[in-house]
Protein backbone atom coordinates (compact mmCIF):
# COMPACT_ATOMS: atom_id res chain seq x y z
CA UNK A 1 0.00 0.00 0.00
CA UNK A 2 1.46 3.52 -0.93
CA UNK A 3 2.39 5.87 1.40
CA UNK A 4 -0.32 8.95 1.09
CA UNK A 5 0.68 12.31 1.29
CA UNK A 6 0.78 14.58 4.08
CA UNK A 7 0.15 17.82 3.94
CA UNK A 8 3.16 20.45 4.63
CA UNK A 9 0.90 22.03 7.26
CA UNK A 10 0.10 19.36 9.66
CA UNK A 11 3.44 17.77 9.32
CA UNK A 12 4.50 21.30 11.18
CA UNK A 13 1.63 21.39 13.28
CA UNK A 14 2.74 18.00 13.93
CA UNK A 15 6.30 18.61 14.62
CA UNK A 16 5.63 21.70 16.70
CA UNK A 17 3.35 19.62 19.17
CA UNK A 18 6.05 17.00 19.13
CA UNK A 19 8.56 19.49 20.22
CA UNK A 20 6.39 21.42 22.78
CA UNK A 21 5.21 18.04 24.38
CA UNK A 22 9.38 17.26 24.94
CA UNK A 23 9.66 20.79 26.47
CA UNK A 24 6.52 20.14 28.81
CA UNK A 25 8.57 16.91 29.87
CA UNK A 26 11.80 17.98 29.99
CA UNK A 27 11.98 21.92 30.60
CA UNK A 28 13.17 24.55 28.18
CA UNK A 29 16.95 24.64 28.59
CA UNK A 30 17.80 27.91 26.92
CA UNK A 31 17.87 30.05 30.02
CA UNK A 32 20.42 29.49 32.52
CA UNK A 33 18.88 28.15 35.35
CA UNK A 34 22.33 28.92 37.78
CA UNK A 35 21.54 32.64 36.31
CA UNK A 36 18.05 32.35 37.78
CA UNK A 37 18.89 31.05 40.88
CA UNK A 38 21.72 33.33 42.08
CA UNK A 39 19.73 36.29 41.03
CA UNK A 40 16.72 34.89 43.12
CA UNK A 41 18.50 34.44 46.42
CA UNK A 42 21.24 37.43 46.08
CA UNK A 43 21.17 40.07 49.02
CA UNK A 44 19.56 40.28 52.16
CA UNK A 45 15.55 39.96 51.93
CA UNK A 46 13.89 43.04 52.42
CA UNK A 47 11.88 43.68 55.69
CA UNK A 48 11.14 47.24 55.81
CA UNK A 49 7.27 48.52 55.35
CA UNK A 50 6.33 51.50 53.89
CA UNK A 51 5.10 54.53 56.23
CA UNK A 52 1.63 55.51 54.65
CA UNK A 53 2.14 58.98 56.77
CA UNK A 54 5.20 59.66 55.13
CA UNK A 55 4.65 58.05 51.65
CA UNK A 56 4.62 60.74 48.50
CA UNK A 57 4.07 60.75 44.66
CA UNK A 58 5.90 59.98 41.20
CA UNK A 59 4.02 60.42 38.25
CA UNK A 60 4.93 61.70 34.75
CA UNK A 61 4.55 61.13 30.90
CA UNK A 62 6.01 59.23 28.47
CA UNK A 63 7.71 61.35 25.12
CA UNK A 64 8.25 60.64 21.88
CA UNK A 65 10.39 62.60 19.70
CA UNK A 66 10.68 63.32 16.20
CA UNK A 67 8.10 61.49 13.83
CA UNK A 68 6.51 58.07 14.84
CA UNK A 69 5.98 55.46 12.40
CA UNK A 70 2.99 54.79 10.64
CA UNK A 71 1.80 51.55 11.60
CA UNK A 72 1.56 48.85 8.70
CA UNK A 73 -0.57 46.26 8.41
CA UNK A 74 0.31 42.72 9.54
CA UNK A 75 0.40 40.16 6.93
CA UNK A 76 -1.80 37.48 8.49
CA UNK A 77 -1.93 34.43 6.26
CA UNK A 78 -3.95 31.78 8.53
CA UNK A 79 -7.55 31.78 7.34
CA UNK A 80 -8.65 31.05 10.79
CA UNK A 81 -6.84 34.30 11.70
CA UNK A 82 -8.09 36.15 9.13
CA UNK A 83 -11.93 34.86 9.71
CA UNK A 84 -11.43 35.79 13.98
CA UNK A 85 -10.61 39.21 12.83
CA UNK A 86 -13.41 42.09 12.47
CA UNK A 87 -10.86 44.11 9.97
CA UNK A 88 -7.07 44.50 8.95
CA UNK A 89 -4.76 44.36 12.05
CA UNK A 90 -1.89 46.80 11.95
CA UNK A 91 1.35 46.50 13.67
CA UNK A 92 1.38 47.89 17.34
CA UNK A 93 4.93 47.90 17.85
CA UNK A 94 5.46 51.83 18.01
CA UNK A 95 1.96 53.15 19.08
CA UNK A 96 2.16 57.29 19.64
CA UNK A 97 0.10 60.26 19.20
CA UNK A 98 0.64 63.61 19.94
CA UNK A 99 4.47 62.73 21.27
CA UNK A 100 3.02 60.81 23.95
CA UNK A 101 4.09 57.37 23.65
CA UNK A 102 1.67 54.24 24.44
CA UNK A 103 2.87 50.75 25.80
CA UNK A 104 5.92 51.97 27.36
CA UNK A 105 6.61 50.32 30.87
CA UNK A 106 7.53 52.16 33.57
CA UNK A 107 9.07 51.32 37.00
CA UNK A 108 11.10 52.20 40.00
CA UNK A 109 14.37 50.51 39.12
CA UNK A 110 15.92 50.55 42.30
CA UNK A 111 15.25 52.67 45.39
CA UNK A 112 13.16 50.08 47.08
CA UNK A 113 15.23 47.44 48.15
CA UNK A 114 14.69 47.65 51.86
CA UNK A 115 11.23 47.31 51.33
CA UNK A 116 8.74 43.98 51.91
CA UNK A 117 5.93 44.00 49.18
CA UNK A 118 2.52 41.17 49.71
CA UNK A 119 2.23 39.30 46.14
CA UNK A 120 -0.97 40.31 44.57
CA UNK A 121 -3.61 37.65 44.67
CA UNK A 122 -5.08 39.06 41.86
CA UNK A 123 -4.28 37.64 38.36
CA UNK A 124 -2.82 39.62 35.48
CA UNK A 125 -4.03 38.01 31.71
CA UNK A 126 -3.04 37.52 28.71
CA UNK A 127 -5.44 36.19 25.98
CA UNK A 128 -5.05 35.18 23.02
CA UNK A 129 -7.36 36.91 20.36
CA UNK A 130 -7.84 37.01 16.76
CA UNK A 131 -4.22 35.35 16.67
CA UNK A 132 -2.84 38.79 18.43
CA UNK A 133 -2.17 38.82 22.14
CA UNK A 134 -3.97 41.26 24.02
CA UNK A 135 -2.73 43.08 26.02
CA UNK A 136 0.87 43.67 24.48
CA UNK A 137 2.69 45.11 27.46
CA UNK A 138 1.84 43.45 30.81
CA UNK A 139 3.73 43.84 34.72
CA UNK A 140 3.34 41.79 36.99
CA UNK A 141 4.60 41.51 41.15
CA UNK A 142 7.43 38.59 41.36
CA UNK A 143 5.40 35.62 42.46
CA UNK A 144 1.96 37.22 41.28
CA UNK A 145 0.10 34.91 39.00
CA UNK A 146 0.07 35.42 35.23
CA UNK A 147 -2.91 33.65 33.57
CA UNK A 148 -2.89 33.24 29.40
CA UNK A 149 -6.30 32.32 27.80
CA UNK A 150 -6.61 30.91 24.22
CA UNK A 151 -10.27 32.51 23.09
CA UNK A 152 -9.33 31.36 19.43
CA UNK A 153 -10.54 28.12 18.16
CA UNK A 154 -7.25 27.66 17.32
CA UNK A 155 -3.58 25.73 18.47
CA UNK A 156 -1.45 28.83 19.56
CA UNK A 157 2.21 27.84 21.72
CA UNK A 158 3.01 30.37 24.39
CA UNK A 159 6.75 30.68 24.66
CA UNK A 160 9.12 32.81 27.07
CA UNK A 161 12.23 33.98 26.33
CA UNK A 162 13.46 35.53 29.82
CA UNK A 163 17.29 35.76 30.63
CA UNK A 164 16.45 36.03 34.87
CA UNK A 165 13.81 33.25 35.45
CA UNK A 166 12.97 30.01 33.73
CA UNK A 167 11.92 29.68 29.94
CA UNK A 168 7.87 27.79 29.31
CA UNK A 169 6.70 26.62 26.23
CA UNK A 170 3.36 25.36 26.07
CA UNK A 171 0.46 24.69 23.73
CA UNK A 172 -2.49 26.59 24.10
CA UNK A 173 -4.48 24.46 21.52
CA UNK A 174 -8.13 24.44 22.87
CA UNK A 175 -10.62 27.59 22.90
CA UNK A 176 -11.32 28.99 26.37
CA UNK A 177 -7.92 27.00 27.84
CA UNK A 178 -6.05 28.65 30.55
CA UNK A 179 -2.61 28.31 32.05
CA UNK A 180 -0.79 29.96 34.63
CA UNK A 181 2.93 30.84 35.55
CA UNK A 182 4.61 33.28 37.83
CA UNK A 183 8.67 34.88 38.05
CA UNK A 184 10.42 34.40 40.17
CA UNK A 185 12.62 36.90 39.98
CA UNK A 186 12.88 40.59 38.58
CA UNK A 187 13.07 41.24 34.83
CA UNK A 188 12.56 44.14 32.54
CA UNK A 189 10.97 42.35 29.73
CA UNK A 190 10.12 39.11 28.99
CA UNK A 191 9.16 38.58 25.35
CA UNK A 192 6.65 36.25 24.97
CA UNK A 193 5.71 34.24 21.40
CA UNK A 194 3.84 31.94 19.64
CA UNK A 195 5.98 29.69 17.01
CA UNK A 196 2.42 28.98 15.07
CA UNK A 197 1.93 32.48 14.17
CA UNK A 198 4.90 34.60 14.12
CA UNK A 199 3.62 37.92 14.57
CA UNK A 200 2.29 37.13 18.14
CA UNK A 201 4.40 39.08 20.85
CA UNK A 202 3.93 39.95 23.88
CA UNK A 203 5.99 41.48 27.30
CA UNK A 204 5.71 41.17 30.25
CA UNK A 205 7.60 43.49 32.67
CA UNK A 206 8.36 41.75 36.10
CA UNK A 207 9.33 43.62 39.42
CA UNK A 208 9.55 42.68 43.11
CA UNK A 209 7.14 45.69 44.29
CA UNK A 210 3.77 47.31 42.77
CA UNK A 211 5.29 50.29 41.48
CA UNK A 212 5.25 50.00 37.79
CA UNK A 213 3.09 50.91 35.04
CA UNK A 214 2.29 50.74 31.05
CA UNK A 215 1.61 54.20 29.90
CA UNK A 216 -1.95 54.60 27.41
CA UNK A 217 -2.44 56.72 24.60
CA UNK A 218 -1.79 59.61 27.18
CA UNK A 219 2.05 58.47 27.89
CA UNK A 220 1.09 59.09 31.53
CA UNK A 221 2.27 56.90 34.66
CA UNK A 222 1.55 57.70 38.28
CA UNK A 223 2.82 55.59 41.43
CA UNK A 224 1.28 56.48 44.85
CA UNK A 225 2.28 55.28 48.25
CA UNK A 226 6.22 55.24 47.56
CA UNK A 227 8.08 56.23 50.89
CA UNK A 228 10.57 59.23 51.12
CA UNK A 229 13.95 58.40 49.55
CA UNK A 230 16.50 58.55 46.05
CA UNK A 231 14.61 56.58 43.14
CA UNK A 232 16.04 55.69 39.60
CA UNK A 233 13.08 55.92 37.17
CA UNK A 234 13.21 53.84 33.88
CA UNK A 235 10.54 53.43 31.02
CA UNK A 236 11.45 50.43 28.79
CA UNK A 237 10.07 50.26 25.44
CA UNK A 238 10.55 47.40 23.03
CA UNK A 239 11.50 49.35 20.21
CA UNK A 240 12.92 52.16 21.69
CA UNK A 241 15.04 50.57 24.54
CA UNK A 242 15.46 51.89 27.75
CA UNK A 243 15.47 55.81 29.43
CA UNK A 244 16.39 56.56 32.92
CA UNK A 245 16.14 59.57 35.69
CA UNK A 246 17.16 59.81 39.23
CA UNK A 247 14.79 61.62 41.54
CA UNK A 248 14.45 62.19 45.14
CA UNK A 249 11.29 62.21 47.02
CA UNK A 250 10.62 63.77 50.32
CA UNK A 251 8.14 63.18 52.82
CA UNK A 252 4.46 63.37 51.31
CA UNK A 253 6.31 64.75 48.76
CA UNK A 254 5.08 64.98 44.87
CA UNK A 255 7.69 64.45 41.71
CA UNK A 256 6.61 64.74 38.59
CA UNK A 257 9.22 63.54 35.58
CA UNK A 258 9.19 63.58 31.71
CA UNK A 259 11.44 60.72 30.15
CA UNK A 260 12.00 60.90 26.27
CA UNK A 261 13.03 58.46 23.60
CA UNK A 262 13.71 59.54 20.03
CA UNK A 263 11.71 58.10 16.91
CA UNK A 264 13.95 56.23 14.77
Amino acid sequence: MGTAAIPKRLVAVSCLLFAVGLTACNGDKRSSSSTAASTRHSGPAPTQSVDSATAGRISGVILLSGTAPVPTKLAIGEPGCKAAQSGPVYDERVLAKGGKLQNSFVYIRSGLEAYAFDTPKSEVVIDQKGCIYKPRIVGVQVDQTLTFVNSDSLMHNVRTSPTQNDSTNFAMPTRGQRRTQTFESPEVAIKTGCDVHPWMRSYVGVVAHPHFAVTGADGAFAFNGVPPGSYVIEAWHEVYGRQSKKLTLKAKGSQQIELSFTAK
